[in-house]
């Protein structure tokens, strides 16, 4: 049914997702066994949050396993090796003071990005799914070439993590970079996931990165950054947004 031609910077609608046949979907879901899904946490958040729960619930009866490595961050906790705070502190004695913040942002998602690589390496991971600071770091994985794979972003933080780089890290470079190395083939396979209301990370962003790397955005109309009621909840007798998504991605 998806099996398109899709142009290079397209916004979808939930409406055209969701007639998907229910059918259609369990049988695909029942193909994924042996498989994993590799989920990326946000900058608060760790393994066993909700969307991690969701995903194992979801996927534990097709015998899918979700891995969810914990990246060891957070904004103001030094105790955490990857945390913002920690990477400013670390930073404070090399290059110059106007660089710090984003040096120290670099740092910060290279060190996420290390921990994800063996699992990302792994042959039996299929699928990446990426929440906000979870999104920057699969946004530089893709960049990057460590990950080329079927993936979903969502609310990714990039554009406002690296907002003050200039250089080949800056926002735009890698957002141009992601299609550069990628084939049209691949990049149809990776999907944006935002809401329109998000007041954490600007709606804005997505709307560059789908632009610029040439892959699909689908906005949330009034959704908010979490998402989770919007993505994660079933309407009547429709399947979630995700569950939706992941069909169609592993098709």
């Amino acid at each position: 049914m998806f099996r398109r031609v899709l142009k290079p910077y397209q916004i979808t609608s939930l409406e055209h997702i969701q007639r998907n046949n229910l059918t259609t979907i369990i049988n695909n879901l029942i193909t994924m066994d042996g498989k994993q899904m590799l989920f990326m946490h946000g900058l608060e958040s760790g393994p066993g949050g909700s969307k991690h729960r969701w995903f194992i619930n979801h996927f534990k009866q097709h015998n899918m396993q979700v891995v969810c490595p914990d990246m060891d961050v957070s904004m103001w906790r030094p105790d955490k090796r990857n945390s913002i705070v920690r990477q400013i502190i670390s930073n404070l004695l090399f290059g110059w003071p106007s660089t710090l913040l984003s040096r120290a942002m670099i740092s910060s998602l290279q060190g996420c990005l290390e921990i994800q690589v063996p699992t990302l390496q792994n042959t039996r991971t299929t699928l990446v799914v990426a929440s906000s600071y979870g999104g920057a770091v699969a946004t530089l994985a893709l960049a990057n070439g460590t990950w080329n794979g079927p993936t979903i972003l969502l609310a990714p933080a990039y554009g406002k993590a690296a907002a003050s780089c200039t250089d080949n890290h800056a926002p735009e470079e890698i957002y141009k970079t992601i299609k550069e190395k990628l084939t049209q083939q691949q990049r149809d396979r990776i999907f944006v996931v935002h809401g329109t209301q998000d007041d954490v990370v600007p709606f804005a962003d997505s709307e560059k990165l789908a632009k610029m790397a040439g892959i699909e955005l689908i906005p949330i109309q009034g959704g908010d950054h979490r998402l989770n009621h919007h993505i994660l909840k079933s309407e009547g007798d429709t399947q979630p947004l995700l569950a939706k998504l992941v069909d169609r991605i592993m098709r």
